[in-house]
């Protein structure tokens, strides 16, 4: 990380300097990976007004693999009424590389994030839309990985097998839906 005199806010540089610095990182990894024979992949965060670039971005080096973490995404939709994920999902979805799936539950004050993803948290307005997410992207996508990025001790492991059940059934399901008639 940056030192903090080193750091810059996002008020503090326009977009075409953005995109320049932009284009220069995403060509240097490309760079590094075509070197090296690693596979580089970029974890979203919050893209603020950026959404377009950083869309553009994956586009223009489809050989850099995009993280969608769904914690993470529907954090940002609660706390910024101007993030859409599922229009950033549809835009974003072809580079796709790996998805970080768990849940949040939002409470007064708080979120506790890195939750299994359990079929009552569907329709609780307490819980993140994770599984919505999954879902969505496993229409778009077929080549993506997944990482289940929760506490699995917070539940037993009958309801962890059927979670990871529930997980494959989906995909299988979207899988029959693409599949030609």
């Amino acid at each position: 990380m940056p030192k903090p005199g080193e750091r810059y806010e996002a008020d503090q540089i326009d977009a075409a300097l953005f995109r320049d610095i932009s284009l220069r990182l995403f060509n240097a990894l490309c760079e590094l990976q075509h070197r090296y024979g690693q596979h580089i992949v970029l974890e979203h965060d919050f893209w603020g007004e950026h959404e377009k670039l950083l869309t553009m971005m994956f586009r223009e080096h489809p050989e850099i693999g995009l993280v969608v973490d769904t914690s993470r995404l529907d954090v940002s939709a609660r706390a910024f009424h101007t993030v859409e994920p599922m229009r950033w999902l549809e835009d974003i979805a072809p580079y796709v590389y790996l998805v970080h799936y768990s849940n949040v539950r939002y409470e007064e004050d708080r979120f506790i994030h890195h939750l299994p993803v359990l079929p009552e948290h569907d329709e609780d307005d307490r819980f993140g839309d994770a599984y919505t997410y999954l879902a969505y992207l496993a229409q778009r996508n077929e080549r993506f990985h997944v990482t289940f990025e929760h506490h699995a001790s917070l539940i037993d492991r009958d309801l962890l097998l059927e979670l990871y059940a529930r997980t494959e059934r989906l995909f299988k399901s979207s899988l029959e839906e693409s599949a030609p008639a």
